[in-house]
């Protein structure tokens, strides 16, 4: 039981941290975004 336990968080924190890493993506995306338009905007 323990055993089954033990992966089970080890499959929680992996699907976590996978989510972490989408939403990581997403925000960087979404700043390359807005730094291209201030950049056009500027020169």
């Amino acid at each position: 039981m323990a055993k089954a336990r033990e992966a089970y968080s080890t499959r929680e924190r992996a699907d976590l941290l996978l989510l972490n890493l989408a939403k990581l993506r997403s925000e960087v995306s979404a700043i390359e975004a807005h730094y291209g338009i201030l950049k056009a905007d500027y020169t």
